[in-house]
């Protein structure tokens, strides 16, 4: 491959997010010790606004900044976590890895000794689809909307008197957290968002020495999964508007669908078609 150009890793400032391009960071460092790579920490619009998600206008509010940085050459790499990453990127851009070395539950962390499917329980969450879930699996939990880091949702949720919060097990693997975890959901039940707990690395289509330094830190598996989560994402245009949860297991697709539900389905892995004509006809009729 040759010596590198200096190589700017851009991310998100939150204490995660860090963790996260760290992490690619000294993956890259494992091929060539002598890669002069840095972090560069981009401020997005989601990282500005305290309204949901849905509300912001979809996932992009996490990485449209960060792709905008990647198009004017500020910085070479982006890593996201995958659950915010647009179905429809940019066309001059390419996600050319994928990476996932963490469970992909729900996690669920209570601050009492509540019996959550038997006593009535505050739990905090911004997420669609993790309200839709619980309001069919534990319907005597009510879910308050709250966002913020890892830290400051447990902060939050303890100033507001919640009874806990619910967040992704990867999320407090990384940051070393997940001591803290009281369980974690059946995926199968309690299916995750798609592609939950991966990263995923992002570049110029047109730089191929970059492309091909990512490839070499990614697991053929792993990148072979997320690339099934992304057509599916890509072929459904989802973002965010309706509770949506997937996961591959044993060469099925798991589906949970909130949309005037719930309806869970199963699908073969590699008819994505199917799958996508599936979901659409539920949320689209």
């Amino acid at each position: 491959m040759g010596r590198q150009h200096s190589i700017r890793i851009g991310t998100r400032g939150s204490q995660l997010a860090l963790v996260q391009a760290n992490h690619i960071k000294d993956k890259l460092l494992g091929l060539d010790q002598t890669l002069d790579i840095s972090i560069v920490i981009i401020r997005t619009t989601g990282d500005q606004c305290d309204r949901s998600i849905s509300d912001m206008g979809g996932k992009g509010v996490f990485v449209k900044d960060i792709e905008q940085s990647l198009l004017n050459h500020d910085v070479d790499i982006a890593v996201h976590s995958f659950k915010d990453i647009t179905s429809i990127p940019h066309g001059a851009l390419t996600y050319s890895g994928f990476i996932l070395e963490e469970r992909p539950t729900d996690a669920f962390i209570l601050f009492n000794k509540k019996d959550i499917v038997n006593e009535t329980a505050h739990l905090g969450t911004g997420s669609l689809r993790r309200k839709a879930l619980c309001e069919h699996l534990y319907p005597k939990v009510e879910c308050v909307p709250i966002r913020g880091n890892i830290d400051s949702r447990i902060e939050k949720a303890g100033t507001l008197k919640l009874d806990g919060l619910i967040l992704s097990t990867a999320g407090l693997q990384r940051i070393k957290k997940d001591h803290v975890i009281s369980f974690e959901a059946d995926p199968l039940q309690f299916i995750p968002a798609p592609g939950q707990g991966m990263l995923a690395i992002q570049n110029r289509i047109d730089d191929n020495s970059i492309t091909q330094l990512i490839e070499a830190i990614v697991d053929p598996q792993t990148q072979t999964l997320g690339q099934y989560y992304f057509e599916f994402l890509s072929g459904i245009q989802f973002n965010c508007n309706h509770p949506l949860g997937a996961i591959i297991h044993n060469q099925e697709w798991h589906v949970f669908l909130g949309h005037e539900g719930p309806h869970y389905f199963k699908h073969e892995r590699n008819d994505i078609v199917g799958l996508i004509q599936q979901v659409k006809g539920v949320v689209y009729g």
